[in-house]
């Protein structure tokens, strides 16, 4: 908590400063595995995101959850943080999806398409037509992006739990270099978080 007070403190201070300058947030909010993500840290995340989207200008991309431990629990997954989102206030109804080309592997069980929601501040349906900032944005008018290549997974970066009292997740060398699971399929990889980036960013700004 005192580093969502700190955010906020520093964004207030910067808030004049923002608007004199056209300053606009746009948040990446990656939930495609929840059982990554500590409940507290799931809490601070949307905090955050409601913050940044007391501003009517400011956008956050949210991937929704995909991958869950047990067995025809993606739904369950979605739906509780479909639940949390909706309670910071957020306008939710704008969906999009964020596409790969091909599988590196066949045997690779991550899909294809990742769905997401496009969340907005709860005014902008009060805004005079014309005057939100992302309106004439490529993700908003076409709500899919560019397809981008699918990540390998000897590219991927193993996350690692530090602390004296954490145990090693596997004394096998290949297991300890390997990512899979949750892991995987939260790495989206840089190509397509820059076309989620250039998705934004198209029409309304890079042609302008």
């Amino acid at each position: 908590m005192v580093g969502i007070t700190a955010y906020k403190e520093d964004q207030q201070s910067r808030e004049k400063a923002r608007h004199l300058q056209g300053i606009v947030q746009a948040n990446l909010v990656n939930f495609v595995a929840p059982a990554l993500i500590k409940a507290e840290h799931q809490a601070a995340m949307l905090k955050v995101t409601q913050h940044s989207l007391a501003d009517v200008q400011n956008v956050a991309v949210l991937l929704a959850p995909l991958f869950s431990y047990k067995k025809n629990g993606r739904y369950n997954e979605e739906k509780a943080v479909l639940q949390r989102v909706s309670m910071t206030g957020a306008q939710m109804d704008r969906v999009f999806s964020l596409i790969f080309n091909d599988k590196l592997d066949d045997r690779d069980d991550r899909p294809l398409v990742y769905p997401g929601h496009l969340l907005t501040s709860p005014s902008v349906d009060l805004q005079a037509s014309g005057s939100f900032l992302w309106k004439k944005a490529a993700l908003f008018r076409r709500s899919r992006t560019n397809e981008a290549n699918q990540l390998s997974g000897k590219d991927m970066i193993i996350m690692e739990q530090v602390g004296e009292s954490v145990l090693p997740g596997s004394t096998s060398v290949e297991m300890a270099t390997t990512v899979k699971g949750a892991m995987k399929w939260a790495q989206i990889g840089a190509d397509a978080a820059m076309k989620l980036l250039h998705a934004l960013l198209e029409s309304r700004f890079v042609h302008q």
